[in-house]
């Protein structure tokens, strides 16, 4: 028999993502806090809102207050993936004009 509570592959695929790209937005962006030369403010602001979102996060499922979703579980969600965005798009970013100044990547179009 179907086990109704077994993970499918792409929920486990989907979970294993979400969670390699929270670890490199996390070290990546507590790492350049405190060794980036070019915005060290942006990089604190996006370390800053991810270890804030987790914190909240932790709060709001230690607290019960019989609401469906808490505030706080809410706005955690919302400071996590704020600052995983902009973590994740500025290391994008530098990769790609990284990759443009050493000519790696050839645009034909």
């Amino acid at each position: 028999m179907d086990d109704p509570n077994a993970w499918t592959a792409s929920e486990l695929a989907t979970i294993i993502s979400f969670s390699s790209l929270l670890l490199y937005c996390l070290l990546c962006s507590s790492w350049l806090a405190f060794r980036s030369r070019s915005y060290p403010w942006f990089w604190r602001a996006c370390a800053t809102s991810i270890w804030c979102g987790i914190g909240l996060l932790i709060l709001a499922v230690r607290v019960d207050s019989g609401v469906v979703m808490p505030l706080a579980f809410a706005a955690g969600t919302w400071l996590l993936l704020a600052g995983m965005a902009a973590a994740s798009t500025r290391s994008a970013a530098a990769l790609c004009m990284y990759l443009l100044k050493r000519g790696g990547a050839q645009y034909s179009g």
